[in-house]
């Protein structure tokens, strides 16, 4: 799924990975998609618990962490499009006096 990767080393430190009680899959409004619950290792952790959900392509939905006093702060992501093709036109490039410029770097 790869959802946590080597960049996440803290929250993977801190937090262990678990499934709901009502299972791993579930629909996220017309999605389906995972949910993973990260529980502390230690008391003292900042969040109490983070839900976080995620499409079955691996991208996160929604992070939502319930601090210990019960605050709750939560994120939510939208994706209006995925590896969309650009143009070469579409992209403006700045370059000053210092600026070194290739034609391709892998001749």
């Amino acid at each position: 799924m790869g959802l946590l990767t080597s960049s996440d080393l803290s929250l993977r430190q801190q937090y262990i990975p678990t499934a709901p009680g009502t299972g791993l899959e579930i629909k996220y409004g017309t999605i389906d998609a995972y949910q993973i619950v990260m529980q502390p290792r230690v008391n003292t952790s900042s969040f109490r618990n983070i839900d976080i959900i995620s499409d079955k392509s691996g991208l996160i939905r929604r992070i939502k962490g319930t601090s210990r006093v019960g605050v709750t702060t939560e994120l939510t992501f939208y994706y209006d499009e995925i590896n969309r093709e650009y143009d070469d036109g579409e992209f403006r490039v700045t370059t000053t006096e210092e600026t070194q410029i290739y034609d391709n770097i892998f001749d």
